[in-house]
């Protein structure tokens, strides 16, 4: 009997099919996949669709199954897939306050207008809205205590 092992997928639903064919050429009897299924690439249901459909074939679970399992009892409301990436690699991460980052240029602190991908400012002129968002963000990382942002107007007065 002929035996194929398979493990640790992380969601690469290419790369899956391609061992899966590779299997069926080789005429293998049972197929063990080992766990790890998902979350890494965008294709967990394709995944799961796929194993679910594979013929004479067991599978166990791995550490990303159980920590799935482990989410179902827990407040969901502020889980996002970066926190949990984040929590999964031990990666330190930070929240900072996203108000206005799209509407301020990261180079003089103007507000501008931001059209699709272009973010236009009046004193900077344009550049990529995302890059500057980005900037922004990436500035405001180092402000611990911003809780809002406060739309202001500069007022210039002349003498006529």
């Amino acid at each position: 009997m002929r035996y194929a092992i398979v493990a640790d997928i992380h969601g690469n639903l290419i790369a899956l099919k391609a061992v899966l064919n590779d299997i069926y050429k080789n005429k293998v009897d049972k197929i063990i996949l080992l766990g790890d299924y998902y979350f890494d690439f965008p294709w967990t249901n394709e995944i799961v669709d796929l194993i679910r459909n594979i013929k004479n074939s067991y599978a166990v679970k791995g550490n990303k199954e159980d920590y799935l399992k482990n989410l179902e009892n827990q407040d969901q409301s502020s889980w996002t897939r970066l926190k949990y990436k984040c929590n999964f690699y031990e990666v330190k991460y930070i929240y900072v306050n996203p108000a206005y980052t799209s509407k301020v240029c990261s180079g003089c602190s103007s507000f501008g207008k931001r059209q699709g991908d272009v973010f236009e400012c009046p004193i900077c002129g344009k550049s990529h809205a995302d890059l500057n968002a980005s900037i922004n963000i990436l500035i405001r990382r180092t402000i611990n205590k911003v809780r809002s942002y406060i739309c202001f107007y500069i007022i210039t007065m002349t003498n006529q």
